[in-house]
């Protein structure tokens, strides 16, 4: 099969959208099907990126997505003279190439591009959302409002990384639900087989994310400094980069955890690896949430977790059962929870063990089958 993946931020770009495209084009191209990637070309720290590279053995076309964010001249002119230049360079990419199936994940900044393409091309389009876009457009402008849920109404078949998620979009555009299904995430077992552990002098936590408001970061943090008065020799180390960075660390700074609590900025998939391999568990407290993959890939490393009750989380986590819950922004539950674990070396290591059984459904070979068989149906649509 001849797949065309869209997806808004790509590799070398961070987050779990990244990972998890990045994981199903490999497996994608490894079940013998040709896979081409369409990205955008901007990173989160402004950083502009080649029109086309090779990864993994993969073709990457990245385009710059000006979506109008206004009516101002300004946003207007960027439109007309990038924006446009860019939907008929991937129109033009799209009829070369000859995709037997498009599947764009995140309908966000693209979702201009990828309606315009697919109602002038007319290819079977799959639409993956995965929390951002779903929650976002009903507060965006007007335009951004209206397009992307016509975008997905004219997807041939949505899915979702959650149950969640589909109910909360369902909710905003009911018409949708006759063509939605989920297709959880998933990670390449493969990757966590045999990695070293991260060595460091002291225990430590371990957390990533975005820096961003949803990510909870500064629940996180006051919750670390509780725990600190009863284990003050352990560490929090928490990867990953935002806007929140210099906030974060300010937090840090006024409850006196400095020489605890490390930022270790944005990570390579294998330090991420090693880091989640030493660690003693991985604390989530999120906000929100769709299904994070870094909840997969903390089981992936036969790690338990604390999280929060958010989204598509308690999908896949079962309290007392794979790791603890807590709710959100309860700074003293997050607190007691992870006291809790530090202490209970039985619960610990039954809630390890069961978290590598979880994982299995969850390798990125499963999930692949699952997204062939919707471009299957897609397909063989009447």
């Amino acid at each position: 099969m001849n797949i065309l993946l869209v997806c808004e931020s790509y590799f070398p770009d961070f987050g779990g959208v990244q990972s998890l495209v990045k994981d199903l084009a490999k497996e994608l191209a490894l079940k013998g099907n040709k896979v081409t990637i369409v990205a955008g070309n901007l990173l989160h720290d402004g950083k502009l990126l080649n029109n086309y590279e090779v990864i993994d053995g993969i073709e990457i076309y990245r385009f710059n997505f000006i979506p109008i964010w206004s009516f101002s001249l300004t946003s207007l002119k960027n439109f007309i003279f990038i924006g446009l230049k860019n939907l008929i360079r991937l129109i033009n990419l799209i009829k070369k190439i000859k995709p037997d199936v498009v599947n764009a994940h995140v309908i966000g900044g693209s979702a201009f591009y990828v309606l315009t393409s697919k109602i002038l091309l007319k290819y079977p389009l799959v639409s993956t959302v995965h929390g951002s876009d779903v929650r976002v457009f009903p507060h965006s402008l007007w335009f951004h409002k209206k397009m992307i849920p016509i975008a997905l109404k004219h997807s041939d078949v949505i899915t979702s990384s959650s149950e969640d998620l589909l109910r909360h979009l369902t909710r905003l555009v009911p018409d949708l639900k006759v063509k939605c299904i989920t297709t959880h995430n998933g990670v390449n077992l493969r990757v966590f087989e045999d990695s070293e552990p991260f060595k460091n002098d002291n225990l430590y936590l371990f957390s990533m994310g975005r820096f961003v408001e949803e990510k909870g970061f500064d629940v996180l943090l006051p919750a670390f400094k509780r725990v600190s008065g009863e284990f003050p020799d352990i560490q929090l180390l928490i990867a990953g980069d935002g806007p929140q960075k210099e906030r974060l660390m300010k937090i840090a700074e006024s409850l006196d955890l400095a020489g605890n609590v490390k930022f270790l900025g944005a990570q390579e998939r294998e330090n991420i690896v090693a880091l989640l391999r030493g660690c003693e568990f991985f604390v989530l407290p999120s906000r929100r949430e769709s299904f994070p993959v870094s909840i997969l890939e903390s089981m992936a490393t036969r790690k338990t977790l604390v999280a929060t009750t958010v989204g598509g989380i308690p999908e896949i986590v079962v309290n007392n059962v794979n790791g603890l819950l807590v709710e959100p922004e309860n700074e003293v539950a997050l607190a007691n929870a992870i006291i809790r674990l530090l202490k209970d070396k039985a619960l610990k290591e039954k809630l390890e063990l069961n978290s590598k059984t979880t994982i299995k459904a969850y390798d990125i070979g499963n999930v692949c089958e699952k997204y062939l068989s919707v471009y299957e149906s897609v397909l063989h649509k009447d």
